[in-house]
């Protein structure tokens, strides 16, 4: 009779043998499988239907189904066919997605003219003023988050934005045309670090609706500003660009951003995941997470269970298999380890959020003018709500979406 604890430890050690694929294919129904010892590899035979052998110590004492001949079969499931190469296949059957043109068309040739009326709805949800400042009546605070979003997605400089800003007087959707200093001086303001931050949040509202899956990911917005240090090993004075990191949770069906974090370059992304993820999750119902490499760890996974949600993080090729113990981690790597082709297929819904941020760069660009952080992070969070507003502005021509903040 079997041990069932040796049992589940053959089945620990099969996963972890086919997950890094450490078997090559010897012939027909033939395959030597690495040792996990450092020894010579094992000979395998066997096939679906016959007998297994294995040269293995374990299989030649108990003549049971060793952990190399449990790694073959598993792979044999996952993949339909002999498992003969080293690393997972690169995918060739690329799926292909169509474009509704003339929806599309009609979202282009209108979208500044609703990006302006939706953001004056939006702007609307914000309290009237902003502190008062000695000596002038405060502008509110609608208006001035209004002209940096909108200044954000028509890429003017202050002076010359002021003919916009006429224009959207006249047509009623500010009251007050602030000047170009009183536009730099708000911009560097905390007050609207915190009121653009909210408009990011109601602005995705619309669209939980249609989204329920989500990635994460963060990307650099470089600065004007030069850092400079004497390199002792190059002998001379080295200068690098500063930047400034903006991690977000986006939609992957519409690319909407759901929440948003700006640090430092410095910032790790793995700890920002768990807040991330949490402030969508107040706006969205999320079914599932997924992230690269650089989010790989237990806190993280447990942190998307949480939630409700299911996460599909990548793992690293020194990853060992865990044991069957209940955990996040557990599920998640074991998920990968026996079905990897339908963990693949979840994971690369992370490709959307590259989407997004190559989205809101080539339109709105990747260099800030800024020169105090809060000014750069507000100038990021401006785009992020342009980008919103944009993507929502499609969505009403595509998928039927009614906008309601």
């Amino acid at each position: 009779m079997s041990n069932p604890d040796r049992s589940a430890q053959r089945m620990q050690d099969a996963l972890y043998l086919a997950a890094s694929y450490q078997f090559r294919e010897r012939g027909e129904n033939r395959w030597s499988v690495s040792s996990q010892s450092g020894e010579k590899p094992y000979k395998i035979g066997g096939d679906h239907g016959g007998a297994w052998s294995c040269t293995c110590q374990d299989h030649q004492e108990s003549l049971d189904h060793c952990k190399h001949i449990l790694a073959v079969s598993i792979a044999l499931q996952r993949e339909g066919k002999r498992p003969h190469r080293t690393r997972p296949r690169r995918r060739t059957d690329a799926t292909k997605y169509s474009q509704d043109w003339p929806s599309y068309n009609k979202a282009q040739c209108n979208e500044k003219r609703q990006l302006m009326l939706l953001l004056k709805d939006l702007c609307a949800t914000l309290p009237g003023t902003t502190e008062h400042q000695t000596g002038r009546n405060a502008v509110p605070l609608a208006d001035i988050c209004y002209a940096m979003v909108l200044r954000a997605y028509v890429r003017l400089s202050a002076r010359r934005f002021t003919s916009d800003l006429l224009d959207a007087q006249g047509a009623g959707l500010i009251g007050t045309v602030p000047s170009y200093n009183t536009l730099l001086r708000y911009g560097m303001s905390e007050e609207v670090s915190n009121a653009l931050a909210l408009l990011l949040a109601t602005s995705s509202v619309p669209l939980s609706q249609v989204e329920s899956c989500f990635a994460v990911d963060s990307s650099g917005f470089s600065t004007c500003q030069q850092r400079t240090w004497l390199s002792e090993t190059h002998g001379r004075v080295l200068q690098s660009r500063q930047w400034r990191k903006c991690h977000i949770v986006t939609g992957t069906t519409t690319n909407v951003v759901a929440a948003a974090q700006i640090t430092g370059p410095t910032t790790h992304d793995s700890p920002i995941l768990p807040a991330l993820v949490a402030d969508a999750s107040q706006r969205f119902v999320l079914e599932e997470v997924s992230a690269d490499k650089g989010y790989l760890s237990q806190a993280n996974a447990e942190a998307i269970e949480a939630l409700g949600a299911q996460p599909f993080i990548a793992f690293k090729t020194d990853t060992n298999a865990p044991p069957a113990d209940g955990t996040a981690w557990s599920r998640m790597y074991h998920l990968y380890a026996y079905n990897r082709n339908t963990y693949m297929d979840h994971y690369h819904r992370r490709s959307n959020v590259e989407s997004t941020f190559a989205m809101i760069k080539a339109k709105f660009g990747d260099r800030l003018s800024s020169k105090s952080p809060t000014g750069q992070d507000n100038e990021i969070m401006a785009r992020l709500v342009a980008h919103n507003l944009c993507v929502l502005v499609q969505s009403m021509y595509e998928l039927g979406v009614e906008p309601a903040f």
